[in-house]
């Protein structure tokens, strides 16, 4: 197992004889975990082109991740304004490019316009269609859990997040903006190598018995 954060750990022991028992020792041992890696897109907000009746337009903001590892796990965090965001469709792009679509035409609900330090991870409990804008929280993608398609693949380059503005046909699509864009990245570290191997030892006084 990889364990990803620091916390308590229970040993649980399943219990279907006649004869009580004790356990006296116990250990865990580690062999590898998680530290979340966090990168961020610099410089101005990239705007996103109005899109003529019938037709789409594009924006790409850019982040370099300078550290080369086996990706464990990934979420994003971004801040879009648009004031129809039922329009937009986004996409996250790695530098060996697999293309991940997130969403698309979410926002059926409540105001219809922007996210707010909005979070996408697979492990969040609402998937972002149940919710409303403007989204502000944890999400789960809209389909699957397409960020496990990053699972394994290298970090290292320019990754992507493309919004894609598609206007319907008897009506355009408004202009918007990309603002802040953060990946986080879980990078697999060798506990042996940092002298964390033995997490914990311990003598426990539990007892087993039968009703």
């Amino acid at each position: 197992a990889v364990i990803a954060a620091a916390g308590t750990c229970f040993l649980g022991v399943g219990f279907a004889g006649e004869t009580a028992g004790t356990v006296s020792d116990f250990a865990m041992i580690v062999t590898s975990f998680t530290q979340p890696q966090k990168y961020n897109a610099t410089g101005a907000a990239v705007a996103i082109p109005t899109a003529a009746a019938g037709q789409t337009s594009q924006a790409d903001r850019t982040l370099v991740v300078p550290d080369g590892f086996s990706i464990q796990d990934v979420n994003v965090q971004f801040n879009i304004t648009h004031a129809d965001v039922t329009r937009l469709t986004l996409q996250l792009i790695s530098p060996g490019g697999t293309v991940v679509e997130l969403f698309s035409n979410v926002g059926q609900v409540g105001t219809k316009a922007n996210f707010l330090n909005t979070i996408l991870d697979d492990q969040a409990a609402t998937r972002i269609q149940n919710s409303q804008a403007p989204f502000f929280g944890t999400f789960r993608p809209e389909v699957g859990s397409p960020l496990s398609q990053f699972t394994t693949t290298i970090s290292a380059g320019t990754w992507t997040l493309r919004v894609i503005n598609t206007a319907t046909a008897g009506a355009a699509s408004p202009a918007g903006s990309i603002g802040s864009f953060t990946l986080t990245l879980a990078k697999p570290v060798d506990a042996s190598q940092d002298g964390l191997a033995v997490v914990d030892t311990g003598t426990v006084g539990l007892s087993i018995f039968n009703s």
